[in-house]
């Protein structure tokens, strides 16, 4: 009886589980991007591009090679916005390529678009020090024990 019982739970467990694992999901399939172009900003480049109307996709990743850090990196763009800004891009460093991609609310990949662009100079920051001369004078200096033997504070003042 027990071993019955077993045997029928199993068979049922087995078949919920194939069941289960048959049902496919439901894919989404990205909108394309259109018109998709670069700006050299100062120390940045800016992606911008069109959606197609209405967007029917969730975000675009964008990736690229930052030849400032040394690594791949990957930004993502919200589909409520049409462009993108990479921050801390050198001009000295040349071209760069990004990969942009679409994707779904099914996280389903669209099609890639590569495009390349040049950053603008970045602006320079400058670390000034302007050296003034000061003026010690007796009135400048205080000690709230002097010794005796050590005489005035003037006396300190070269």
């Amino acid at each position: 009886m027990k071993s019955r019982n077993i045997v029928l739970v199993s068979v049922l467990l087995s078949v919920l589980g194939f069941s289960s694992c048959s049902k496919e999901e439901e894919v989404i399939t990205p909108s394309e991007l259109s018109n998709i172009n670069t700006e050299s900003l100062e120390g940045q480049i800016k992606i911008t591009w069109e959606n197609v109307s209405p967007a029917n996709f969730e975000y675009v990743k964008i990736t690229y090679y930052d030849k400032l850090k040394k690594k791949k990196m990957q930004r993502l763009a919200s589909k409520h916005t049409s462009e993108i800004i990479i921050p801390n891009t050198r001009k000295k460093y040349g071209t760069y390529v990004f990969t942009l991609q679409p994707f779904s609310s099914t996280k389903t990949g669209g099609k890639e678009y590569t495009i390349e662009g040049v950053s603008g100079p970045a602006p320079s920051t400058i670390a000034s020090t302007i050296e003034t001369k000061q003026e010690l004078v007796a009135s400048n200096l205080f000690s709230n024990e002097p010794e005796q033997s050590e005489g005035s504070l003037a006396k300190f003042v070269g």
